[in-house]
């Protein structure tokens, strides 16, 4: 009777021990669009993402060349990546409402993103981060671009554009519309409407006159966009201006920041312009 026992706890331990790789991670968001290569890495596995997929935590968003992603996350916040960026989400928590657990923090391996933040940051703004080799970026709540460029960036003559961190803070969104910008230089307070620039993880950021090319070029839909919709985004029967300006404006052409596949996505080209984009 022993050794029968023994034995079924032993096959019921192997069970278990097979079944939990298998458990299915949580799920922190959705998929609102994509266009052209989009993806994420999740496990050791490449797995398409198309518009509806869930986005789970620990997950790494991909686009590749002439593509576009956008993800809106639990806590209402929504990611838009460019062309050639990977964004990995180290930790994400969120239990429906700020309790002091939640924690959103991502780390910008390549490329550039715009965001517009979420309920997460908004009561304690060091519950929120996006690592970069350069700097960190903290919130106050606001909406912002960044770009990390690692000799792949070009300026619009054409020459290399230096290396680093680059990014504006475009606002409005809730909170104070301030960005904080963290590393061996210390912590620099970046407002709505500036543009900056951080050269390496010991330099303090620099304030540039207008948005680099590279942070706001044009940036053509490959193929076919799956086009987020306003039943899909819990805005039953509005308009696509509307859902437009639930996804942050991002683009500012239609509802996925393309407005016809074929045609080029832009971000305003003026501080002036840039500064009256808002949610």
């Amino acid at each position: 009777m022993r050794n029968r026992l023994g034995i079924w706890a032993f096959a019921l331990g192997g069970a278990c021990a097979l079944a939990a790789p298998l458990a299915r991670a949580e799920i922190v968001g959705l998929v609102l669009m994509t266009a052209g290569e989009t993806s994420a890495l999740r496990d050791g596995r490449v797995v398409p993402l198309k518009f509806g997929a869930s986005i789970e935590g620990r997950d790494t968003l991909q686009t590749g060349p002439r593509s576009n992603l956008q993800v809106r996350l639990s806590d209402e916040s929504i990611l838009s990546l460019r062309e050639q960026t990977q964004l990995r989400i180290e930790d994400y928590k969120y239990a429906g409402k700020p309790d002091g657990s939640e924690s959103a923090i991502f780390q910008l391996v390549k490329g550039a993103f715009r965001t517009v933040t979420g309920l997460i940051g908004r009561a304690d703004n060091s519950r929120y981060a996006v690592r970069t080799p350069s700097a960190t970026i903290g919130i106050r709540g606001t909406m912002y671009a960044a770009g990390v460029c690692d000799k792949n960036c070009f300026n619009a003559d054409g020459s290399a554009a230096p290396d680093g961190l680059y990014g504006m803070v475009i606002g409005q969104s809730h909170g104070t519309n301030k960005l904080a910008l963290t590393n061996k230089a210390g912590e620099t307070i970046v407002r709505q409407g500036q543009v900056f620039f951080v050269a390496s993880d010991s330099a303090a950021p620099e304030l540039l006159l207008e948005p680099p090319a590279h942070l706001i070029d044009k940036l053509a839909g490959a193929g076919k966009a799956d086009r987020p919709t306003a039943a899909a985004m819990g805005l039953p029967g509005a308009s696509e201006g509307t859902v437009s300006g639930a996804l942050g404006g991002l683009g500012g052409l239609g509802a996925g920041g393309i407005a016809a596949d074929s045609r080029a996505n832009t971000l305003p080209t003026s501080l002036e312009q840039v500064a009256l984009v808002s949610t």
